[in-house]
């Protein structure tokens, strides 16, 4: 069996034009534009929570933590989706063959979704983890606050930019 055979029926159940149901497709792509208000939400007041802590002192154990872990766990429920829809993307544009792939990310617009888009996102995922693990790890409250205070904003600054957002033009996409 040749893998671009194989991996959509693994992945999606057929080897049809559109490898997945239409509603499971239009259902996670309304998911995944949905819980980025959740995670900005969560970011925003993780964000805020751990300045607010670290200029006071106060125990990482409350509220910035948390936060720091419910706007974490958001943040992987939104890979999961994306990588659905990152390979969904994928294999309905390529069919997995190399020569249309190059072709692909020549378009502006194609390539901001499959490759900045989504790899501006996976690093935003990674600071968020990162910033949680050395929170928890910390010596002192002071360094726990602050370092989820660093990595969590870093991440929400990468992901303010890479989100489509409606305003993008060509590339944006809808509110949800």
């Amino acid at each position: 069996m040749e893998i671009p055979h194989v991996l959509p029926v693994l992945l999606f159940g057929s080897d049809e034009k559109l490898p997945a149901p239409y509603g499971l497709l239009s259902a996670v792509l309304h998911a995944h534009s949905g819980v980025r208000y959740l995670i900005l939400i969560g970011l925003i007041a993780a964000v805020f929570l751990a300045f607010n802590a670290m200029r006071k002192d106060q125990a990482w154990d409350g509220s910035p933590k948390r936060l720091g872990r419910l706007a974490m766990i958001l943040a992987d429920i939104q890979l999961l989706m994306g990588i659905f829809l990152w390979v969904y993307f994928i294999y309905l544009n390529t069919g997995l063959k190399m020569k249309r792939l190059k072709d692909m990310l020549g378009m502006q617009e194609v390539r901001f979704m499959a490759v900045e888009h989504a790899v501006m996102m996976f690093i935003a995922i990674v600071l968020i983890h990162i910033g949680y693990i050395r929170a928890k790890k910390a010596p002192s409250v002071r360094q726990a606050n602050k370092s989820q205070f660093l990595f969590y904003l870093i991440a929400l600054i990468m992901i303010l930019v890479a989100i489509p957002w409606p305003f993008y033009g060509h590339m944006g996409r809808g509110w949800f």
